[in-house]
């Protein structure tokens, strides 16, 4: 079985990966929108359960997504 060596040198590689995290996360948009779609997914749920009008339910959800 033969393997062939790459021709990459692996110390390129970290600081290539850090690179492209840096230019991905720089601006701190994808944070944020990550943060601004969990909120409004929290109140699409929290609104479904109010809808359901189960009691418990909603109080349920909370302690389960706060940790």
């Amino acid at each position: 079985m033969n393997i062939a060596a790459t021709k990459v040198p692996v110390a390129i590689i970290p600081a290539t990966a850090r690179a492209e995290q840096a230019n991905a996360h720089g601006s701190g948009l994808w944070p944020s929108l990550i943060a601004a779609w969990t909120r409004r997914l929290d109140r699409r749920i929290e609104d479904d359960l109010r809808w359901l009008d189960h009691p418990g339910a909603l109080e349920d959800h909370r302690r389960a997504s706060r940790g």
